[in-house]
């Protein structure tokens, strides 16, 4: 049978490498590069979904799509001046009291689906002959090769990404058989871009403006990618005391220096919930400068709702079934469910014809759809307080969009739920917000300003596109600002 799969796999490739050719786009970058050291900064800010057309679609016509902007709104957020990257870099430099001004360091905290994460298989038992139970080598579980994403073999996909909870411990597991790792932690090479061509990239940008005005990667910018499929419980004992040591490290290595973070979309709920329930203000206070929240999705985003019931936002050649079933299985899909806190324990997310449920009835919802593990690893993310944030407690400026159409509620023609049966969304109604997350989430520090001594500031950018600050000519200036100890006034 693994002859056949391979003969199968082998004739796939090729014929997807053919089809991606058909709509690949060409790889201009439009700074009109003179230098080694520019062109390499030109190549770090080219659009995102450079390269290969399929892979490309794959990424912005599948279930993630809300979470990642398209070409054309990278296109918009980056605006007519991203072409102006030199001026802009020259402009900020000049802004440091003297050149030679130590550099303070920063460290990036990526969003949802923004690490890059390996996968390994030993003795993985598969339930299709079509797949591997073997593969030693470190392969890219995220993002995954376009090979992956086909009928059937995305069948092997689903179930190696997939999770399972344990009742007896309260986490959330990989399957037996499946090692998984993040890349290149202390680094930026696990959050630059997502694949290994880099042609999805997420913080290439950020990290060219950076390195061409004097820093250095390992040393004052740095980043901390995590697996993104699990939920705050288990990145209390995971990934929090990693993240705390990398800080401590940072701030060692630069003559105690205290660190900026900067974090985008679930990234910001991730750092937050690290304030409020891992270390304390003392420890804030010596090695925290500032952190700058990127389209935070404080408050979480109807859309994980969408995701995980209906068949909206799932490639139309794929079956829908066991897509959703994998996404119940992560932690984060469970926690950017609908937020009580933001958005009120009375709003209303979902109607069906025999139920409504309300902000505060997310884990009825779960139990109703029959996924009681789902239901379960909810119920603990609830019960130790991960869904109930306080103020940050360090200096916090918060960079997000809005005006555009955001999911506020929907409708199911269904009266119960059941995996066999993918309805579309109906009756969608809107709100203010980035496309993803409500307005009303995006401002949830408003209500703080007064509960904190450190300084709450606010940066709207209209019209701008969830994930867009990333290649946003003046988001990234007002960022550096802030990092150089000249943070713009607030804007409310």
């Amino acid at each position: 049978m693994g002859h056949w799969s391979r003969l199968v796999g082998t004739f796939l490739l090729f014929a997807l490498l053919a089809l991606g050719s058909t709509f690949a786009v060409p790889n201009g970058n439009g700074l009109n590069a003179r230098d080694a050291e520019v062109r390499a900064a030109a190549e770090m800010m080219q659009p995102r979904f450079q390269g290969s057309g399929f892979g490309r679609w794959l990424v912005e016509e599948g279930p993630f799509d809300p979470w990642l902007a398209t070409r054309e709104e990278v296109a918009a957020a980056r605006g007519a001046r991203a072409v102006d990257v030199q001026p802009l870099i020259e402009s900020l430099k000049a802004k440091r009291s003297s050149p030679d001004m130590p550099l303070r360091p920063v460290l990036i905290v990526p969003s949802l689906i923004g690490s890059i994460v390996e996968g390994q298989l030993q003795d993985f038992p598969t339930e299709h002959w079509y797949c591997w139970s073997n593969w030693q080598s470190w392969y890219y579980l995220w993002f995954p090769a376009v090979t992956e994403m086909v009928p059937y073999l995305v069948n092997c996909w689903y179930e190696a990404t997939g999770l399972v909870y344990d009742p007896t411990t309260g986490h959330l597991t990989n399957k037996k058989g499946v090692n998984t790792r993040t890349l290149d932690y202390g680094g930026v090479g696990g959050v630059a871009y997502l694949d290994s061509s880099k042609t999805i990239g997420v913080w290439n940008s950020t990290i060219s403006i950076l390195t061409q005005m004097g820093w250095e990667v390992g040393k004052n910018l740095r980043a901390a990618p995590y697996d993104w499929r699990f939920s705050p419980v288990e990145y209390m004992t995971n990934d929090y005391p990693k993240l705390k040591a990398l800080f401590e490290e940072m701030y060692e290595a630069n003559n105690k220096t205290r660190v900026a973070a900067v974090s985008l979309s679930m990234g910001g709920p991730y750092f937050l919930a690290f304030l409020n329930n891992f270390v304390d203000q003392k420890w804030k206070d010596t090695y925290i400068e500032s952190w700058s929240s990127w389209d935070g999705a404080f408050g979480g985003s109807l859309e994980a709702a969408v995701m995980i019931i209906t068949s909206r936002q799932v490639w139309s050649f794929l079956d829908a079934t066991p897509l959703k079933k994998m996404l119940r299985t992560f932690g984060s899909t469970l926690w950017m469910l609908p937020w009580e806190q933001a958005l009120g324990s009375d709003h209303v997310v979902l109607k069906t014809l025999e139920r409504t449920y309300t902000a505060s009835q997310m884990h009825d919802l779960l139990v109703d759809t029959g996924d009681h593990d789902a239901a379960e690893a909810y119920a603990l993310i609830k019960a130790k307080g991960l869904l109930d944030f306080k103020p940050p407690g360090v200096a916090t400026y918060v960079f997000y969009g809005n005006h555009l159409n955001t999911t506020d509620s929907f409708s199911l023609n269904v009266t119960s739920f059941s995996d066999a049966v993918n309805p579309p969304p109906e009756n969608i109604q809107f709100t203010d917000g980035d496309g993803v997350v409500p307005l009303r989430g995006l401002r949830m520090f408003e209500a703080w300003q007064d509960q904190q001594k450190e300084p709450i500031a606010f940066y709207n950018f209209p019209g701008l596109m969830h994930g867009g600050t990333l290649h946003n000519v003046d988001a990234l200036r007002m960022f550096v600002e802030i990092v150089l100890g000249n943070p713009p006034p607030s804007q409310g």
